[in-house]
Order: C-alpha cells, then sequence, then structure tokens
C-alpha cells in the first residue's frame, strides 16, 4: 500500500495513505482521524492487506465507476450494511443484509439489475447472495457510470463502514469485456492464492483445475 512493498509499515501499523498505481495518482487517504485501517501482514498468500475495523480511506471522487474487483474478507459475512465502497454524498454500493449489496432501492440500478455482479468469476443476483467465509473475489460491470470515493466508507456513518480486510482493489472508468475481465480475475486469483475458490473464465471449473 505504500509503494515501497510495505517497508515503511509493519503489522498493526495505521494506514495512512493507500498508494494508487494506475499513475492517475488518485491515493487514497486518510481524511478523518477518527478512523484509521490498519496493516495485516502475512494475511493471504504470504502477502499483506488492509483491515478495517469500521473504518475508511477516501481518494477523490470518481464519477465515472464502470468496474470493480476487489478482494476482500468480511470479519462476519452475515453482518449487515456492510460497504466496501463508498461515497461521502451517495450509496451506489450500498451494502446489504448479509447479502453483498441491499435488497432495496438502495443500491445503483447500474449496478444491479442492469449491471453485471460476480463472486469468484460466477455471475450472481447480489442482493440475494450472502458473502462467503474466507477472501473472495467481488467483480461488477455497471450499465452507467456510478460514483465512489471511499474504500470501506459510507457517508460517515460508522456502523455500516466495513469491518474486515481489503487486500486489492481496481476500480476502471469503462466497462471491461469479458475476456478483459477473465485476465483479471486471473491475475488477482493466482497472486492472492485463490485459484480453488475462483472460477476465472466462468467455464463451471475453478482455476485449479483448468488446463
Amino acid at each position: 500500500v505504500d509503494d515501497l512493498k510495505n517497508t515503511t509499515l509493519s503489522n498493526g501499523s495505521n494506514v495512512t495513505k493507500w498508494v494508487d498505481f494506475s499513475g492517475n495518482s488518485n491515493d487514497a487517504t486518510i481524511t478523518n482521524s477518527s478512523y484509521y485501517p490498519s496493516l495485516e501482514t502475512n494475511s493471504q498468500n504470504s502477502l499483506d492487506t488492509v483491515f478495517f475495523n469500521s473504518d475508511y480511506i477516501e481518494f477523490e471522487d470518481i464519477s465515472d465507476v464502470r468496474s470493480v474487483f476487489v478482494i476482500l474478507k468480511k470479519t462476519t459475512p452475515t453482518e449487515a450494511w456492510k460497504f466496501f465502497l463508498g461515497d461521502d454524498n451517495s450509496y451506489h454500493f450500498h451494502g446489504g443484509n448479509g447479502t453483498v449489496f441491499a435488497n432495496s432501492s438502495w443500491t445503483h440500478t447500474s449496478i444491479y439489475p442492469n449491471g453485471v455482479v460476480y463472486l469468484d468469476g460466477k455471475e450472481i443476483n447480489p442482493k440475494s447472495t450472502n458473502y462467503k467465509s474466507g477472501f473472495q473475489l467481488i467483480s461488477l460491470v455497471t450499465s452507467g457510470n456510478v460514483e465512489a470515493s471511499q474504500i470501506g466508507g459510507d457517508r460517515g456513518i460508522s456502523n455500516q463502514m466495513w469491518k474486515g480486510n481489503i487486500a486489492e482493489i481496481l476500480i476502471y472508468n469503462k466497462a471491461v469485456s469479458d475476456t478483459n475481465r477473465y485476465l483479471i480475475n486471473h491475475y488477482l486469483s493466482k497472486k492472492w492464492g485463490l485459484t480453488s475458490t475462483i472460477d476465472s473464465d466462468g467455464d463451471g471449473k475453478v482455476d485449479s483445475e483448468d488446463i
């Protein structure tokens, strides 16, 4: 997260900046000193992740989000209304009551039902699909622009902020093609040691079983 292989941090250190590796310099930083996620070393596949305990970290508003990929683990999969991606004034990615997204009008229609959401590479109804235990890949391709500016946050509402780990998050301002989605899935699957659970190309076989 620090662009120095986390050498400036140790286990439990406050994460004050999550560097943007896209080249756009839209780093996520602490904007409210009451909320600090922390580094969890050797968390998954011998790699570090960021732990959120009802915390968030903020970046400049992206108003044209079209595709998102996130490797995460929710501390209590059934806990309600948690946001892995949010904003300071909108709630397009509204978490559900144990489900990935809220079974109500709170979730932006460009995410679902007009967009497509995947869990570990498999297309799902995110309003009726619960989070799994352990690390997993949530990805989505929207039908139109949606907004985000916070990893783990929701308009300053602390009891709806993320509780759990976020390992990596990729945000695109274009709808990625299926071919590119498969490639991104596979990159994340291998990097984070999830080939036994992720089916990158949606062929019914997890990556570890694909030839």
